[in-house]
């Protein structure tokens, strides 16, 4: 008598205990005899879609779940699933940071490589102009020498004092003054040259100086990001060890809850219906139904596994199994065997 009440709210217990509201999840398997079924019928009727054959799997189930079967178990105790943390290496650190920014250091190099290149471009493409303005230059002076000494041989004809020595020392002061306007004009386009090259030669360590800047600036920037990381994984292995110990706790008071109800149900004064509307207010009321269907999707997917596309197709589209596995299974089936 006390087997068939204890069965009874063992199954209620299993009804109220699996709903956590999205924050706990107790470890249940299915059976390894269903599991041994399914695989036995997947192999002996693969690529088939027995619709008879697969309700009598989803039934199995459904009679596991049913109020006060006999098939109904209730764990004496669980053990929850715990978080693992990966803790990582300062190698690994480093790498994580240095890949994070590598973006930022290579985009900051490739800018000062183009900002000195540009400067140098600029600088070199600006001698030719020099060049070619001292040419045009030197050919307006040698036109303008050239006239002058055209017009003073002209008017000294005229004079009658061609041969005269006063033509030939201004002819002659013409000739040493161009030869002065050309040393002038070949030291001035000399001295931007040089100037230029100065300029030059300049960039390359102004150049080299702003990407040591950089390199300070990223080692800094390096540096604080890889203290950034350790920060944060020493945060979430705070957060993994206060996870890991609440759900200890939870995995504790479940497991001595469960332990007293056992205990307790032996005594026919026990007030069960209490201590059942006490664990509902712990845990929830709805975790059975999530075990059931998820246990129906499990026996689902190793049967379809025997199956092509086009039968399982072909099976959930009967009206049997789509009653049996409900509307939502049903779709979610669907779209996985697309």
């Amino acid at each position: 008598m006390l087997l068939k009440e204890l069965k009874k709210y063992f199954y209620k217990i299993n009804r109220l205990l699996y709903n956590n509201g999205g924050n706990e999840v107790y470890q249940f398997t299915m059976p390894k005899e269903v599991t041994a079924s399914v695989k036995k019928l997947t192999a002996t009727n693969k690529n088939t879609n027995s619709v008879e054959d697969f309700l009598k799997e989803i039934e199995k189930v459904n009679n596991k779940y049913k109020p006060y079967s006999d098939e109904i178990t209730t764990p004496e105790k669980v053990d929850f699933e715990k978080l693992t943390f990966e803790n990582k290496t300062d190698d690994e650190i480093k790498q994580e940071s240095e890949s994070s920014l590598a973006s930022y250091k290579n985009q900051n190099i490739n800018n000062i490589n183009d900002e000195y290149l540009e400067k140098e471009n600029t600088l070199k493409n600006s001698i030719e102009p020099l060049r070619k303005s001292a040419q045009e230059e030197t050919q307006n002076l040698k036109e303008l020498y050239n006239t002058a000494r055209e017009n003073t041989n002209n008017e000294a004809i005229k004079r009658g004092i061609a041969h005269s020595s006063i033509v030939f020392n201004q002819i002659n002061a013409f000739n040493e003054q161009e030869l002065e306007d050309y040393k002038k004009i070949d030291e001035e386009l000399t001295n931007k040259i040089n100037a230029i090259n100065f300029e030059l030669s300049a960039l390359d360590s102004q150049k080299e100086e702003a990407l040591n800047n950089f390199n300070i600036e990223y080692a800094t920037k390096l540096n604080d990001k890889i203290t950034e990381l350790k920060n944060q994984l020493k945060e979430e292995e705070k957060e993994v060890i206060k996870y890991n110990n609440e759900i200890a706790a939870k995995e504790q008071q479940f497991n001595n809850d469960i332990a007293e109800f056992i205990e307790n149900a032996k005594n026919d004064n026990f007030d069960k219906e209490k201590y059942l509307m006490e664990l509902q207010s712990k845990y929830g009321v709805n975790v059975i139904n999530n075990l059931k269907s998820q246990d129906i999707e499990n026996v689902a997917t190793t049967y379809f596994a025997g199956l092509t596309k086009d039968e399982v197709k072909v099976l959930l589209e009967n009206e049997q199994v789509q009653t049996a596995l409900g509307n939502s299974l049903v779709e979610r089936l669907k779209k996985k065997y697309e």
